[in-house]
């Protein structure tokens, strides 16, 4: 297993995001750590460090669901919306779900590399 993820996967109290994006890289997964937070609004996120002139990224990676990007004026139809739980699990077992489940993904695709990005606060 490359060793990026066996980090993660093996540290169960990193906060962590999987990113694979097939039509930018199909052959890279981006694997994010750093600290978690929740937010109230979009607005209390700190986008402070983007310059897309110089090309700075972001220091901030979001999961925003669509009626928070619906909060702040875009139009869109809203076909479904998908939330996805585990009960009666504990972190421990859902990590080892979760690895199995990322290991068959491996073994179909060979050609996959991971890229380890840790977020500052």
């Amino acid at each position: 297993m490359n060793e990026n993820l066996e980090s993660i996967l093996s540290d169960h109290r990193t906060p962590f995001a999987i990113v694979y994006r097939p039509k930018l890289d199909n052959n890279t997964v981006d694997v994010f750590t750093g600290n978690f937070a929740t937010y109230d609004t979009l607005d209390d996120i700190s986008f402070d460090s983007f310059n897309y002139k110089q090309n700075k990224l972001h220091d901030v990676l979001a999961l925003i669901p669509f009626k928070q990007i619906k909060e702040i004026g875009a139009s869109f139809v809203l076909k479904r919306t998908y939330f996805a739980t585990i009960k009666d699990y504990s972190i421990k077992k859902a990590l080892s779900i979760f690895k199995k489940s990322l290991l068959n993904i491996l073994i179909d695709n060979q050609e996959l590399t991971f890229t380890k990005n840790t977020l500052s606060a």
